[in-house]
């Protein structure tokens, strides 16, 4: 696959880091989520916590911090990782602040400090990992780490063995200690090159807009498969468990067999929604319920993993529009949700089968996503490409006089080797397309498919050849009939090769 030299460059930044390390940073999500357990049952039931609090004064925190934290992460990304390190810091100082005897009124602060930081960090999560993680390690992190991450989760349910608050509150500060070591071990300097007009990167609008339709779906699968287990006894247990679950086995088809995570996600999806029909029949047959929460749990993976899309997605388009937006999209979708559940209590039948739909809507537009998004995970993972160009080093020498020729004297020395990169790169990416075609490709057949595998659409590969968007369709139809495909996501699959 074609590599733009920012792509390059912002490819050597990302790091890897190992299982101790993620399992400090997994502590957010535990921590976070056993806030809003406790809280939650504050404002919702009988109360857990030592002082009473107003869901009128949450709202509003809620709503601050999630702004705020979009707010951050579209303007000011690189502060991220310093803006971690600081709201680590001041929570984990509230949350022993919270196991001294204070006053009612100190303590209520302490606990509204802790309930707002835990909303405004809750996008800069999902922008350290698409941003600069490996793939490996996001994958190691929302599969393996999860399982830690979730087991805990399950047990401040309450669901089998019932946790006091001051049990919480000791967890909360080991768990925000685990996190300040994490940030504080992290290089301050990270953040990835942002794209730039000038670096003629275009953009894959409407794989852009596709994978938020799916990520703001995904979503609506895990807070209704969390509302529905929260109805039931021990349900939440059994849909922490069965996530976890779900995730070391994709974890392990995927270290021992090869077979990456989007892969699976079809089978996550469809599993998914078949937990949406045991919902609905829950309602007639109570039985059904806990077999209902596992298998939403399973579907609920989808929302868990949406930072490995969001990953594919960055490394493609280095935007700051990518982490916002998720972030973004998930706030607006728990709105949402809100106000569905609200207006639609008093017919569950009809809400569930609302669910249903999208669950359904989910997996049909996953389907026509999962190539593109196998093609550039496996593309950005292996070595086959840095293998094939030290293997044809006569092919690099071959352009290099062509390419010197078009760039002229007056270009840097940088810009000239970039230039030959790129170049040998698009040589060699078409001699391995042309190993799987039925008949060679032409010049412009070659290039109108590279674009498509970069995720352009069709009048963006014509403003970008400079040809009509007619001839596009035309050269793309040549090119499915030489490569024996009749469709883009054949055409991924196809493509596919290149990476291995």
């Amino acid at each position: 696959m074609y590599q733009h030299v920012l792509l390059a460059e912002n490819e050597g930044r990302r790091f890897a880091l190992r299982l101790p390390l993620l399992i400090c940073f997994s502590m957010f999500a535990a921590w976070q989520r056993g806030m809003v357990t406790f809280f939650g049952k504050t404002i919702s039931y009988s109360g857990n916590t030592v002082v009473s609090v107003e869901i009128g004064d949450f709202t509003v925190f809620i709503l601050i911090g999630c702004v705020l934290s979009i707010f951050t992460t579209f303007f000011l990304p690189h502060i991220i990782v310093w803006a971690e390190r600081i709201c680590s810091l001041i929570a984990l100082l509230s949350a022993a602040a919270m196991l001294l005897p204070l006053p009612s009124e100190a303590m209520l602060t302490a606990m509204y400090t802790q309930y707002f930081l835990c909303c405004f960090m809750t996008g800069f999560e999902g922008a350290i990992i698409m941003c600069c993680f490996t793939e490996r390690t996001a994958v190691l992190y929302l599969t393996v780490v999860n399982v830690i991450t979730n087991v805990i989760i399950g047990a401040l349910h309450n669901d089998f063995i019932e946790f006091d608050f001051l049990w919480f509150r000791v967890f909360a500060v080991i768990a925000l200690l685990l996190m300040v070591f994490f940030f504080f071990r992290l290089p301050g300097n990270v953040w990835p090159r942002l794209v730039k007009k000038s670096d003629e990167i275009k953009a894959p609008k409407r794989m852009i807009l596709s994978i938020l339709l799916w990520l703001g779906m995904s979503c609506f699968v895990f807070l209704f498969g969390r509302s529905v287990a929260m109805s039931v006894n021990h349900g939440v247990t059994i849909l922490y468990l069965s996530s976890s679950l779900c995730g070391l086995i994709v974890y392990l088809i995927w270290r021992f067999y090869g077979i990456e995570p989007f892969r699976s996600f079809s089978v996550l999806t469809a599993v998914g929604a078949m937990g949406f029909l045991l919902a609905v029949a829950s309602l007639y047959f109570p039985i059904l319920s806990l077999p209902a929460c596992a298998f939403l749990g399973v579907g609920s993976m989808c929302a868990l993993f949406s930072p490995l899309l969001g990953l594919v997605l960055f490394k493609r388009y280095p935007s700051r529009i990518v982490p916002s937006m998720f972030a973004a999209v998930a706030f607006v979708t728990t709105l949402i949700n809100y106000i569905l559940n609200k207006s639609m209590r008093s017919n569950l039948t009809v809400l569930y089968i609302c669910y249903l739909i999208i669950a359904v809507a989910l997996a049909i537009l996953y389907l026509t996503l999962q190539p593109y998004l196998s093609y550039v995970f496996r593309g950005r993972i292996t070595n086959d490409i840095t293998k094939l160009v030290n293997d044809n080093d006569d092919d690099v020498e071959n352009t290099s006089f062509e390419v010197a020729e078009k760039v002229g004297p007056s270009v840097s020395g940088d810009e000239t080797e970039a230039a030959l990169k790129n170049t040998s790169l698009s040589v060699l990416r078409m001699r391995n397309l042309s190993r799987i075609a039925v008949s060679p490709l032409t010049r412009r057949e070659y290039q109108v498919v590279d674009l498509m595998t970069q995720g352009l659409q069709q009048q963006q590969i014509a403003d970008e050849l400079g040809i009509r968007s007619s001839t596009v369709i035309t050269h793309r139809n040549n090119a499915y009939s030489k490569l024996g495909v009749s469709n883009k996501q054949e055409l991924f699959r196809k493509a596919d090769y290149l990476s291995g």
